[in-house]
């Protein structure tokens, strides 16, 4: 059975998800394609993988938008479209076994030393990867940049996991936004091709994410906003709360949460009932996940307004 594209929020997969759910009645060649840009890869190599389910993982907004438009223009199948950290999706919502191939088009190539945990095809990625992929599965990356490549191909090499070849990249990521760029500048276009041979047995920890709002309630009057940041760090997250607004007898706290693979800002507001109770909450703008960072958000909240003088009745996190 075959379905449009489609585009989902993180908070409508599963974690983890399957791909029965995902594409009912369709194969379980799953491909992943990391930070699609603007869909023309897909857009033209879909046509030689048929049989193929494809996901595009992107954190651009604008991106996914114009990836959608061209992906429903050819007519593209069976493919959901997600705008969130590739890392992410791959250690929470892929089970192990479900990925056919892996395509990284032109990564944000991160040309600092400093920046290099910031790359993609790093060694803890490829060990990940690794526990996704089916047997002889492939992770195809196609670059300009050559500091980049070398550095891929030593992070898969380090891990021993993983058989290289350096083929002709496929005519599809030629035709890419960046590649056309390059090459018009008469840069070269680096293709590899990173072929799984073995697993890792590294235990990748997934995020646990709950159904229930986290809140609390207290008695007192809701002060002023924070003067100034207030950060808190836990096991496996940071907690930012970057500034505060106030409006009639609500305050509303801006606050980013940062954990592994996964950085998401929510709102948390603290409003006055009429029966007196003061309610500390997450809000449901933007569709947030409750991972454990955001319980511990709303705890920290929850602290804070403590100092301010009001009681805890309740701690719903």
């Amino acid at each position: 059975m075959t379905q449009a594209v489609r585009y989902l929020r993180p908070n409508e997969l599963n974690y983890p998800d399957t791909l029965t759910r995902l594409y009912p009645g369709g194969s379980q060649l799953l491909h992943l394609e990391v930070g699609f840009g603007d869909g023309r890869f897909w857009a033209e190599h879909h046509k030689l993988e048929s049989d193929a389910n494809y996901l595009g993982v992107e954190v651009s907004g604008v991106s996914v938008q114009k990836a959608l438009a061209r992906y429903r223009s050819k007519a593209v199948q069976n493919a959901i479209v997600v705008r969130t950290q590739a890392e992410f999706m791959v250690r929470n919502v892929l089970t192990e076994g479900s990925l056919a191939r892996v395509y990284v088009n032109f990564p944000d190539p991160w040309p600092k030393t400093r920046h290099e945990d910031a790359r993609f095809l790093r060694p803890q990625v490829f060990e990940l990867l690794s526990t996704r992929l089916v047997d002889k599965a492939e992770i195809w990356l196609t670059t300009d940049h050559p500091g980049y490549f070398e550095f891929a191909l030593e992070s898969a090499a380090s891990t021993s996991l993983f058989d290289i070849s350096k083929p002709a990249p496929p005519a599809a990521a030629l035709q890419t936004k960046y590649a056309m760029k390059w090459q018009g500048m008469k840069l070269e276009i680096f293709h590899a091709r990173f072929l799984k041979r073995a697993v890792s047995q590294q235990v990748f920890l997934s995020l646990v994410i709950g159904e229930t709002m986290p809140h609390s309630q207290l008695r007192g009057e809701i002060p002023a906003p924070p003067a100034e940041k207030i950060v808190f760090k836990g096991s496996g997250y940071t907690v930012i709360v970057l500034e505060g607004f106030a409006h009639q007898s609500k305050l509303a706290l801006l606050t980013r949460i940062e954990e592994i693979d996964f950085t998401q800002e929510i709102l948390i507001t603290v409003a006055k009932h009429d029966d007196g109770r003061v309610v500390a909450g997450l809000e449901s703008f933007g569709a947030p996940l409750i991972t454990p960072g955001v319980k511990a958000a709303v705890g920290v909240v929850t602290d804070w307004l403590e100092k301010q003088g009001l009681s805890v009745i309740q701690r719903s996190y």
